[in-house]
């Protein structure tokens, strides 16, 4: 089966789901829940073909931010998860494709992109800072599932489906006024992304090995957003 979109599952339906950007020709969170943090576009992004429908292509300079005090659910000091499908236009260069930052630099959470050695990696900082580091570096042109855990005590990176660094940290998480989310860049520090994003969310809990593996594989339970109810696995 197919890889399946967050919005074509009951992970949509998911009351930890705090946040969620289909960027279908847009910058909106589409989460179910009542309070929405559309972002706001910076550098005029574009958007085309992605995995699932349109997704955001960031082109070293674009990005879509938005202002830290108006998402206090995303201060999460516990289990998380941050999740997308990652397409990198040029793996020669380092970027943060989905974080969260201060103006200081001193606080971040998210996946970052590092040339070399660590590759991909998903880092969190609350008294320290730790990452795990996948050690992986994707080919260019190419699309891939990629997830940070923070289930209260370990860090884990998943690279399509495949967990490849588990980091241990006692730490809390990114948060505070002036901690900005962003898509395709680190806050106002820049490190702009060269690649696109598809399927961004942001869980206030730890998904488990087993719900990534479904997504990825597309043994999901299937949502009818017409139907608004669960649709049978074929």
């Amino acid at each position: 089966m197919a890889a399946q979109s967050i919005w074509d599952t009951t992970f949509w339906n998911d009351a930890n789901l705090i946040s969620y950007y289909r960027l279908e020709g847009g910058l909106f969170d589409n989460a179910k829940a009542a309070n929405h943090y559309d972002l706001t576009a910076n550098g005029g992004p574009t958007y085309t073909g992605g995995q699932f429908g349109q997704c955001l292509v960031v082109n070293g300079a674009q990005s879509g931010t938005i202002a830290g005090a108006s998402i206090p659910n995303l201060d999460i000091v516990g289990a998380k998860t941050y999740y997308c499908w990652l397409y990198l236009a040029d793996n020669t260069v380092s970027s943060y494709p989905v974080a969260r930052c201060d103006v200081g630099v001193t606080k971040i959470c998210g996946f970052r992109f590092s040339v070399g050695a660590n590759g991909l990696g998903f880092i969190h900082t609350g008294t320290t800072a730790t990452e795990a580091n996948s050690g992986t570096t994707p080919a260019n042109g190419s699309w891939h599932q990629l997830v940070g855990v923070y289930d209260g005590s370990n860090l884990k990176i998943y690279v399509d489906k495949i967990v490849t660094s588990v980091a241990a940290t006692g730490n809390g998480s990114a948060t505070g006024a002036g901690v900005d989310l962003a898509l395709g860049k680190l806050g106002a520090d820049g490190v702009n992304l060269n690649g696109r994003l598809d399927d961004v969310a942001i869980f206030n809990r730890a998904l488990s090995a087993s719900e990534i593996n479904s997504l990825f594989d597309g043994t999901a339970t299937p949502y009818s957003h017409a139907a608004g109810s669960f649709l049978p696995l074929l």
